[in-house]
């Protein structure tokens, strides 16, 4: 079942809402009123929702499917490699150490942490693509005609949270060798824990399994209620952003609450971006330029905290304010010329074939 437009460009909207969240987050949104801030962490599975859905629309499309499994491969490693490229250099010439580890996560986007002069820790997002993509591209093919293999896998990575949760997984993870060498114990977890999204996005586009209310309505009451039972058996809020970050039981529950509650008003919300065209133009300028702006707005935070001194502004909320307007704002304005550039490049080096994919980067 092909997306049809209004979907399309809901998952547009979603996608640039998504990424602004990212930048707000980055920008200290998360710590203004800790520890409740971090709740707004829950909207991070909204992205790899999207990618799923979209994703999976493109391979059924895809008319040569190995040359689609290379290209789409290129077109998300070849924006990291083209912004990486003068501190992979740099790292080349000064490290000792660049071997076949240190190649390995390059080729995954998930370079070493010192490899830039700013913090860069959010490849782990361009890196759990990559790995989420080649795990689902069999199961995406598997599932053209039927859905059944998507639903096991589904499921599969679903029950996987409950039970890192109560075998802790994470110990499990470190304790293998190549996985320890290449750094990704943790990032392995995270990939794990958030697949479900990235399937669940496939099902939920090609099924009709959500154009009736009635079964939006049942899985929000469930999501809810089972939300609030798991609140009250914690018995500390305060390390929520480790909490979080382990994407638990108590997190997916609340992250499928507002996922159920987006597409149960796709269509106010639709209307109410209709009405306000500003926004329209605003989440579909973010949209596009999605993957640049992931990677931009990080440097850009550093040049005004290092050169224009918005640094330490956690009792100054005017010019923290400010800072977030200016940082979002000069993103906006350079990431279509990155955008261009990595699409001029990505179309250079992806093999030639009759490809009819409509999956935006």
């Amino acid at each position: 079942m092909k997306i049809d437009s209004n979907n399309r460009k809901y998952l547009d909207i979603l996608r640039g809402a998504s990424i602004l969240r990212v930048m707000m987050v980055h920008l200290g949104l998360s710590w203004f009123f800790v520890p409740y801030s971090q709740y707004i962490n829950v909207l991070l599975p909204v992205f790899f929702f999207v990618s799923g859905a979209v994703s999976f629309n493109s391979v059924l499309n895809s008319h040569n499917r190995p040359y689609y499994f290379i290209n789409r491969y290129i077109s998300l490693l070849a924006p990291f490699v083209i912004f990486s490229m003068p501190f992979l250099f740099l790292t080349l010439i000064n490290s000792n150490e660049f071997n076949v580890y240190e190649i390995a996560k390059w080729l995954m986007a998930y370079p070493s942490r010192g490899t830039y002069p700013f913090d860069m820790r959010q490849l782990w997002f361009i890196n759990a693509l990559i790995l989420m993509f080649l795990i689902s591209f069999p199961v995406f093919k598997y599932s053209k005609t039927n859905l059944t293999p998507l639903l096991i896998v589904f499921t599969l990575s679903l029950l996987y949270i409950p039970f890192a949760e109560h075998q802790n997984l994470i110990d499990y993870w470190k304790q293998i060798d190549i996985l320890r060498k290449l750094d990704i114990p943790m990032q392995i977890h995270q990939v794990f824990s958030l697949m479900n999204y990235y399937f669940f996005g496939a099902i939920a586009y090609q099924t009709l399994l959500f154009t009736k209310k009635t079964t939006l309505i049942i899985l929000i009451t469930s999501c809810f209620l089972g939300a609030l039972i798991l609140h009250f058996e914690i018995e500390s809020f305060e390390n929520m952003n480790k909490f979080f970050f382990e994407r638990n039981t108590y997190f997916t529950l609340i992250s499928y609450l507002v996922i159920f509650l987006l597409l149960a008003f796709r269509d106010n919300i639709l209307k109410l971006i209709d009405k306000i065209s500003i926004f329209e133009w605003l989440f579909i300028r973010l949209s596009k330029n999605s993957y640049a702006l992931f990677l931009l707005h990080t440097p850009v935070i550093f040049m005004f905290e290092r050169y224009l001194g918005f640094d330490n502004l956690g009792e100054q909320p005017i010019l923290a304010l400010i800072k977030m307007i200016g940082v979002i704002t000069t993103s906006i304005f350079i990431a279509p010329y990155l955008t261009n550039f990595n699409n001029k490049i990505s179309k250079m080096l992806t093999l030639k074939s009759s490809l009819n994919t409509t999956e935006a980067k």
